[in-house]
């Protein structure tokens, strides 16, 4: 369901872009092929060239290596090409910023995870300066606000994409 939860935020702001961390992860796998169903850019960090092929075999068209000099240059030409506003990061740690940093003005970046064990390193400046928001979202917190006709909707949803989109 958490994957739900990040395409209902990347809809609900009609975002034709979204950046995230830890793309490789079986989650990430299933947001960019639900993306891609869609239409919506994904825009891939992962760590490793062996994930940078594996994306692109799903069909993901930039992903950058995060391990390799300069990406962060090319990612944020990307961004603020494709007027990235929206961003998800389940690493925490200085990764929050690295993705609030590639977020273009105005734009929303979702914490949902903290694989790194560290607590989220955020320099206010970059808040404040590009009038960008910091939000927590869980898929419990989420889900359960919804309206009954719009948790069948998103239920439902789920059910008819698990055999495709949403295997691992």
């Amino acid at each position: 369901m958490t994957v739900a939860v990040i395409i209902e935020k990347i809809k609900e702001g009609n975002h034709t872009s979204v950046i995230f961390d830890a793309a490789a992860s079986a989650l990430a796998k299933m947001v960019i092929r639900w993306c891609i169903f869609l239409n919506i850019t994904p825009i891939c960090l992962v760590r490793r060239q062996d994930q940078v092929d594996l994306l692109a075999s799903l069909g993901a068209q930039h992903i950058f290596d995060t391990s390799k000099p300069g990406w962060k240059e090319e990612a944020k030409t990307l961004t603020s090409q494709l007027e990235t506003k929206i961003g998800f990061d389940c690493i925490s740690g200085t990764e929050a910023q690295t993705l609030l940093d590639l977020l273009s003005e105005g734009g929303t970046l979702y914490l949902y995870g903290n694989l790194s064990g560290h607590d989220a390193s955020i320099n206010p400046l970059s808040v404040i300066d590009g009038d960008k928001i910091i939000r927590g979202v869980t898929w419990a917190s989420w889900f359960f606000h919804l309206s009954p006709e719009k948790r069948a909707q998103v239920e439902n949803e789920v059910q008819d994409l698990i055999g495709s989109i949403l295997k691992t």
